[in-house]
């Protein structure tokens, strides 16, 4: 039966595209070789509840290796299929040329989050009146119901769009 090693902890960074790499190795003593490598995921830890991707192939052509211990990407399809603003638990199972499989379940996790954060502007007209002294209050929003924020800036400019000419990008506390 080959084996796996799972040396990838869970992926806690936010993804907004397909461009983490996983950490699980796979080995097979039997002398018949790895065949391939195939994940699916799920909302529902354990295993358990319906699979947004059913098993499907992440790695092929392994043979005539008996080890892979090459950190993979998701396939594109997986990735897409994903819920966002969940975890989505990936299961990962290895089979040989007997074929033999082993699996195992929940290998890691990935966080999804491909929607922007969303902004909304209460100032009606902006403010044409120059400010020369701290202290003005701007009714303005900044969500995002996913990941949440991670930062808020502002910037200040004469020059409509926006250069940040005069205050630089600036987080707000």
């Amino acid at each position: 039966i080959p084996q796996i090693s799972d040396f990838q902890a869970g992926d806690d960074a936010w993804r907004r595209v397909d461009d983490g790499v996983y950490d699980i190795r796979f080995a097979d003593a039997s002398g018949f070789n790895l065949d391939r490598v195939q994940i699916s995921v799920s909302t529902t830890p354990g295993g358990l509840g319906t699979d947004l991707v059913p098993f499907t192939n992440a790695v092929i052509n392994l043979a005539p290796l008996d080890v892979y211990a090459t950190p993979f990407s998701l396939p594109a399809g997986a990735f897409n299929a994903m819920l966002e603003g969940v975890t989505n638990y990936v299961t990962v199972r290895v089979y040989n040329n007997v074929p033999s499989t082993n699996t195992l379940v929940d290998a890691f996790y990935v966080r999804k989050d491909t929607t922007a954060p969303l902004f909304t502007n209460a100032e009606a007209g902006g403010d044409a009146v120059v400010q020369i002294a701290p202290g003005r209050l701007y009714n303005l929003t900044a969500r995002d119901t996913a990941s949440g924020l991670d930062v808020f800036q502002y910037s200040a400019s004469l020059t409509p769009g926006g250069d940040a000419s005069l205050i630089g990008w600036t987080d707000i506390a």
